[in-house]
């Protein structure tokens, strides 16, 4: 029960207080200046990812979206990481 709230209250203020770590918004727009695809691999579940990665405007702009959900095996899964270079 304790755990449904949390997952409630994380749903529904999935990016406050959230930011991205300042380098890394300059890698992602330094590759996509030199136009170099780029990914997203997490082990967040799809249904928080998409809203998440859709509020910090990165969902449209990522090759790749790769959930903890959207594959067989979760991350640090080797053939994992394989799926964003197919």
């Amino acid at each position: 029960m304790l755990r449904d709230i949390f997952l409630d209250h994380y749903e529904h203020n999935i990016c406050v207080h959230y930011a991205l770590i300042l380098r890394h918004g300059r890698t992602v727009a330094e590759l996509e200046q030199r136009g170099i695809r780029w990914g997203i691999i997490t082990n967040k579940p799809h249904r928080y990812t998409l809203p998440l990665m859709q509020a910090l405007n990165y969902a449209e702009r990522a090759a790749c979206l790769i959930s903890g959900d959207t594959c067989a095996h979760a991350k640090p899964i080797p053939n994992r990481c394989s799926k964003p270079a197919n």
